[in-house]
């Protein structure tokens, strides 16, 4: 087995979650089966919230290092904390 995809996990996970869509509705044939859904589903939630501990992690070592008194750094650990459509929805 080897991993081919050419993106990072959060390109995986997005890519996993628009397969998923258009398995939902129908787009795809043939059909994705059930115990593949639940696989590819689990997967990305996995990866999705191993990519969230990353990015809190970060913010507790940045932190306790007395880096977030930093403007440049405060800016870069709220858009850390915050996914895309966090920050496209503060825009």
């Amino acid at each position: 087995m080897s991993d081919g995809f050419k993106g990072d996990n959060a390109a995986l996970c997005e890519s996993i979650d628009a397969m998923l869509g258009l398995n939902a509705a129908g787009a795809l044939t043939p059909r994705v089966p059930a115990m593949a859904v639940q696989l590819l589903t689990s997967a990305s939630v996995r990866l999705a919230m191993q990519h969230e501990d990353i990015r809190l992690a970060a913010l507790r070592v940045m932190k306790s290092n007395k880096m977030a008194g930093d403007p440049e750094i405060a800016t870069l650990i709220a858009n850390a904390l915050s996914g895309p459509a966090d920050r496209e929805a503060a825009n």
